[in-house]
């Protein structure tokens, strides 16, 4: 039996951890209040469920007891008293004491307390420690991968502690730069994943403390990113509490191991065992397949193959990582990279390399049949820059890349993978795979056609009745029905439309549901008739519309004129109605604005005007006509308010040497009112609503004049 250091201390704190946790769990189950245990688990509060909460308590008492391992593995210390202690060294000293400073920062970071923001940076001078001192001690793995893995460290540890200093002072410059030279966080699994690889190689560490490392590393991108997708935010949570202790575990195992005796001697590693080469043309076809859907997407500049939208990017898009992770994996798909797979499984033909190649070619064409498939039941919609249409409109399908996928790796296996292994379920699938087939062969006279699926009438390529038929419920009857049916269908209706018989219209809307009547948008595209109509009603409404805009027109035409008291620098009237969105007129100038221009702060200081410095707003109808003049002068101008409603003026002033008033959201602004360049005026604004007859609600006239001034005093005339 094994004996550890602290073996008993640290039983008797993972024994107590996981009873307090149950007898809470316990406590949670017969009051209902699950608060006391979600604290100590979570040790942090959160909103209790509605319902199922017996099972979030049940998970949290296996929680708790996952976590009393997690102590027992991390406080245990090393095994004494068993077998040849581990050599000693001046590196693997050093290492064991950073790697028990890093569980001990840990373990303090998961008290619930506030720490100092200095504490998050000393995580990455710890890590700039680590890296040099397990290249130093992982001495037995190649050199490459130790080089790798420093890289990796360096840079993680110099980002991390860049990242928080520069944070800290409000150095947003250079906190941007470590940010970007951390590379989106991909040094730091990076640096886990060859130090993990390493540890398997070297011996002096045992299976727990690999696996640990292991799930800790693989956590974020296996599990997380599906319970996002489901949505359990409680199940994400409890995946956290069981997953987040394991690298303090690894940390810690990682001292103590270093300590202990050597897990396994390390052994020579068996020499691999190469295939025979075989006939090379076949080996030139298993690489070359996988190239081959990779083609059109190279010629094109766009190498992607499996495109958004579909069921893998959305369950990997829930963290930047992953999502950084998916993107990489999918242009090295898309560009061909599994035929580089493919061409190294063929020139070094061992057993463990054509294994993996043929599951990596195998998990690649499962994975696009499930992209194709999972995309037509959910009705995602393809984006044509990508190559994903089943069609061949935009690119090559996933299926066709299914199918090289899978070819390459039957060949591969076939050449390179050894002598099968027959057994009675290999036998079976070879008796009961064609007759399975043969049943998805269609029957020749009884082939009913193609059928335009919702996402093609997005692209354009099919005609208006089969897409009107297919994206709404006109005609629920034969909306799931093929191509020639939906039409025959539609030519049959277009002869109950066009002989227009009240009797037969009945008939149809008794046996069909369907008003045939009022069919003609749907049947424009096939129905001659309907077409006809359609066409006289879309340029009665375009009459009807040209005639408003005339009349539009003809208000401001037929307002009365401004005449200048005085000799103006530019009087202009604008020779169209002005409309806005939200009848608002805007003036801005950022450079001194005080408010921003949308959040509604800037005071009124009449019914018409709201003032502030760099702004001007000029309020009015959004739905009447608004006949707009702009008048400058170098000069005061006499007051007139007879005629208008309201009239107001007040001081504004400009650093641009532009006042150019326009529609808040948008379109063109008003000639510029700023006669002598950059400076103080003072705008007046003249308003007048000249009211309509009968249901015509009129016109607005505005008339906005400027002329130079320093006073900012608001004056209403009128």
């Amino acid at each position: 039996m094994r004996r550890y250091r602290f073996g008993i201390p640290a039983l008797l704190i993972a024994v107590l951890y996981a009873a307090v946790v149950g007898a809470f769990g316990v406590i949670a189950l017969v009051t209902g209040d699950s608060a006391p245990v979600v604290r100590i688990v979570f040790r942090e509060d959160f909103d209790e469920p509605d319902d199922e909460a017996w099972g979030l308590i049940v998970g949290l008492i296996l929680v708790g007891c996952v976590q009393g391992w997690a102590l027992w593995q991390i406080l245990r210390g090393r095994v004494t008293g068993q077998g040849e202690p581990a050599p000693r060294d001046r590196a693997v000293r050093w290492l064991r004491v950073t790697l028990y400073l890093w569980v001990g920062l840990n373990l303090v970071q998961l008290l619930p307390i506030r720490l100092p923001w200095w504490t998050d940076a000393v995580d990455g001078l710890i890590l700039l420690a680590l890296a040099p001192l397990f290249f130093r001690v992982l001495n037995r793995a190649p050199r490459v991968l130790r080089i790798t893995a420093l890289v990796a460290g360096l840079i993680t540890g110099i980002s991390w502690v860049g990242t928080v200093v520069a944070d800290e002072i409000d150095a947003h410059v250079a906190e941007e730069v470590f940010e970007f030279a951390g590379a989106s966080g991909i040094p730091w699994p990076l640096w886990l994943v060859l130090t993990l690889v390493a540890q398997a190689r070297d011996g002096r560490w045992g299976r727990t403390t690999i696996w640990a490392g292991a799930v800790r590393t693989a956590s974020p991108y296996v599990l997380t990113p599906w319970l996002f997708a489901l949505g359990s935010s409680y199940s994400l949570l409890i995946v956290s509490a069981v997953v987040g202790p394991l690298l303090i575990v690894w940390q810690a195992r990682s001292a103590h191991d270093l300590a202990s005796p050597p897990a396994r001697l390390p052994s020579a590693r068996p020499v691999p065992v190469r295939a025979p080469a075989r006939w090379w043309p076949l080996a030139a076809a298993a690489v070359a397949l996988p190239l081959l859907p990779a083609l059109p997407a190279l010629v094109r500049g766009r190498p992607v193959w499996l495109g958004p939208e579909g069921p893998i990017e959305y369950v990997l898009s829930s963290g930047p990582q992953t999502a950084m992770l998916w993107a990489a994996v999918n242009v090295f798909v898309g560009a061909g990279g599994l035929a580089v797979l493919v061409l190294v499984a063929v020139v070094r033909r061992t057993r463990r390399l054509v294994r993996t190649t043929t599951a990596a070619l195998a998990l690649a064409a499962a994975s696009g049949v499930a992209h194709v498939t999972a995309t037509e039941v959910a009705g995602y919609t393809f984006d044509p820059m990508f190559s994903l249409t089943l069609t061949g409109e935009a690119g090559v399908s996933p299926l066709w890349s299914s199918a090289a996928f899978a070819a390459s790796a039957i060949l591969l296996r076939l050449l390179y993978g050894g002598p099968p292994r027959r057994t009675r379920l290999h036998l079976a699938t070879a008796a009961i795979a064609p007759v399975g087939g043969l049943l998805f062969l269609p029957v020749g006279d009884q082939w009913r056609g193609g059928t335009t699926a919702q996402e093609d009438c997005f692209r354009g390529a099919r005609s208006t009745f089969l897409c009107q038929v297919r994206t709404t419920d006109v005609l629920t009857s034969v909306k799931h029905d093929p191509d020639r049916y939906v039409l025959a269908y539609g030519e049959r209706l277009c002869g109950v439309y066009t002989r227009n018989d009240p009797h037969e219209l009945a008939r149809v809307q008794r046996t069909d549901g369907v008003r045939v009547a009022d069919l003609e948008y749907t049947l424009a595209d096939i129905c001659p008739r309907a077409a006809a109509i359609v066409t006289a009603a879309a340029a009665e409404e375009e009459r009807e519309m040209l005639a408003l805009e005339a009349a539009e027109r003809r208000k401001c035409r037929e307002a009365p004129r401004h005449r200048p008291p005085i000799e103006p620098v530019q009087v202009v009237a604008q020779r169209e109605p002005m409309f806005t969105d939200y009848g608002q007129l805007m003036a801005y100038e950022e450079e001194i604005a005080e408010h921003d221009p949308y959040d509604g702060a800037l005071p009124f200081e009449s019914e018409r005007v709201g003032v502030g410095p760099g702004q001007l707003n000029i309020y009015v109808h959004p739905d009447i006509t608004l006949c707009v003049t702009t008048a400058s002068y170098l000069r005061r101008p006499p007051i007139e308010t007879k005629g208008w409603d309201h009239v107001v003026e007040f001081g504004h002033q400009t650093v641009s040497g532009e006042i150019a008033i326009a529609d808040a959201m948008g379109g063109t602004p008003l000639p510029n009112l700023a006669a002598r360049g950059a400076g103080h005026y003072r705008i007046r604004v003249h308003y007048d609503l000249v009211p309509g007859k009968g249901d015509d609600w009129g016109a607005q006239r505005l008339l906005i004049m400027s002329y130079p001034g320093r006073s900012e005093k608001v004056v209403v005339h009128r």
